[in-house]
């Protein structure tokens, strides 16, 4: 039976949760999962204005993470702010925790608040693949450049990621004892290749124009990718690499009308097997 919770809690969690007790960093602990979870309340947010549906929220070790399904085409705009609303409430969050924390000085945990609030708005300013800034730069890249720059945000992404490491490595031989630099370039190397891996596979169109997709992608991100390329087939594959289908720029424009941007491709490809997706 397919299991249909929203809400999970990551069994890491457990793992980690005797660590931080034993330790005694609860306050860190705590503070950890408040600033991420504030982060992604700003996701949200941001995507309830603009009509997206949660998925899946599963609480980590070191905060929440809120998986989104679209449900309409959203424009670049409209992106570069769903992308910035989890940095723009870690600021408003760490302000407000600073504030507090002239009020109750004593108070261990308006200290860890406002690290936590302004590392995690700061971290995700990073033009680094997965994070949020790099997702920002991308949207700004196309807007200026009127193309897809997924290619060009990869190798800024490479370079930043590199820049981290020798700078980590140039303040270990200074005396200056840090590990956030490498983690974070490390990071941001290991997704690069992920993205760049993932580009080539789903993006890549091949000489008699036709590009391969997942059946579970939504059909929001396949219009928003495919729909004004007037000459491409789709061709859907299942789980295993199996062609279940396919699909030219009509059809897709008629599964729009049939059920909107929210559906995925399984539910389109069994309209078109049941001959109710022409019109």
């Amino acid at each position: 039976m397919k299991n249909n919770k929203i809400f999970k809690i990551s069994p890491s969690v457990i793992v980690c949760l005797p660590f931080f007790f034993m330790i005694d960093l609860r306050a860190a602990f705590m503070c950890g999962i408040i600033a991420f979870s504030i982060h992604e309340t700003g996701h949200l947010i941001a995507a309830k204005i603009f009509k997206q549906k949660l998925n899946k929220a599963v609480l980590m070790p070191f905060g929440a993470v809120f998986i989104f399904e679209k449900t309409k085409c959203t424009s670049k705009g409209e992106d570069i702010i769903l992308y910035s609303a989890g940095i723009i409430i870690n600021f408003i969050a760490g302000i407000a925790s600073f504030f507090a924390s002239r009020v109750f000085s004593s108070n261990v945990y308006f200290t860890y608040l406002i690290y936590y609030n302004i590392l995690i708005a700061m971290l995700n300013l990073m033009p680094i693949c997965s994070l949020d800034g790099s997702k920002i730069l991308k949207n700004i890249l196309d807007i200026v450049f009127k193309e897809d720059t997924s290619a060009l945000m990869c190798d800024i992404s490479t370079v930043i990621s590199i820049i981290l490491i020798l700078f980590n490595a140039a303040c270990i031989a200074g005396g200056v004892m840090i590990i956030t630099p490498f983690a974070l370039g490390i990071f941001g190397l290991l997704n690069t290749l992920f993205d760049k891996k993932k580009i080539k596979k789903e993006l890549q169109i091949s000489k008699n124009g036709i590009v391969s997709i997942a059946e579970d992608m939504n059909l929001a991100d396949v219009i928003k990718q495919y729909g004004a390329s007037q000459n491409v087939l789709i061709r859907v594959k299942d789980k295993d690499k199996k062609t279940v289908g396919f699909f030219n720029r009509e059809e897709l424009m008629n599964a729009y009308n049939l059920f909107g941007y929210g559906a995925d491709m399984r539910k389109i490809i069994a309209a078109k097997n049941e001959h109710t997706l022409h019109k």
